[in-house]
């Protein structure tokens, strides 16, 4: 099964889209997942651009894995309708929202259907709404009371609780005032790019230990066949420990160690 895992999308830089390419490799989850087909929603258009769906009730079940709703593991970080709880991802963000009018209308306001990146939202039957907004580069999770849920056009402002993780959040903060002024920006979280190329060592043996290869097999195709072979023989064979222990690593972030992830 690991080649069904490949994802067809850029290599995330950031913690959340990791945390979920862990998670939907879980066998476990996507039992759970299929258990409750009957309560997964389809994902409804929006004519700005982005989509939801709804959710009639809180699922005890997926709150087991960190989520919201239960999301498909068929579908790799970007197309996937993922809502991390705010117990596993304290950045998220408290907003509140206002209709556009003359009087407050201006080049500030923040509204998620100026924002360029893939929007995803969850709208409970008390109308409230969690959303989701994350490209290759960034994850940021918001959530409020919009007037009209299922609409992207609604003047957004962030408020900040006290909660813990403050700080964060006020980053994050200023990281959507950037989205909305298209300003460049450093990916959030950028700042340890080796732990990203980590990850993505582990993402790659975990594609492969269904096929039950040997850990030599496993290095020749995730470093290399020509280094594989010079170096597995050799004295101390440090390139066969890099991969046990890779493993190991794997295999915990993809049983809850993802949800570290979500904490950085």
């Amino acid at each position: 099964m690991g080649a069904l895992y490949d994802i067809s999308c850029p290599a995330p830089l950031s913690y959340a889209g990791y945390a979920w390419e862990f998670l939907r490799r879980n066998p476990n989850y996507r039992i759970a997942y299929e258990r409750s087909r009957a309560a997964v929603n389809t994902p409804y258009k929006i004519n700005s651009g982005g989509s939801f769906i709804r959710l009639k009730a809180p699922s005890k079940a997926a709150a087991k894995w960190g989520l919201l709703s239960f999301a498909n593991p068929d579908l790799a970080y970007l197309e996937a309708h993922v809502f991390w709880t705010h117990e596993v991802f304290n950045q998220t963000l408290s907003i509140e929202f206002g209709r556009e009018r003359a009087s407050n209308l201006s080049e500030k306001s923040i509204r998620f259907s100026d924002i360029s990146c893939t929007r995803h939202h969850l709208i409970t039957q008390d109308g409230k709404r969690e959303t989701v907004l994350k490209s290759p580069f960034f994850w940021l999770q918001l959530y409020g009371q919009p007037p009209s849920p299922t609409k992207e056009n609604s003047r957004v402002t962030v408020r900040i609780d006290g909660r813990s993780g403050m700080r964060r959040r006020l980053e994050v903060l200023q990281f959507l005032a950037d989205l909305r002024d298209a300003k460049p920006y450093d990916c959030l979280g950028q700042d340890r790019p080796q732990m990203f190329a980590n990850l993505q060592f582990y993402l790659k043996i975990l594609d492969l230990k269904p096929l039950e290869m040997s850990y030599k097999d496993m290095s020749a195709l995730i470093i290399g066949k020509d280094r594989t072979q010079a170096d597995w023989d050799s004295h101390g064979c440090s390139l066969k420990s890099k991969m046990v222990r890779g493993t190991t690593r794997a295999v915990e972030l993809m049983q809850s160690g993802y949800l570290d992830l979500l904490a950085r």
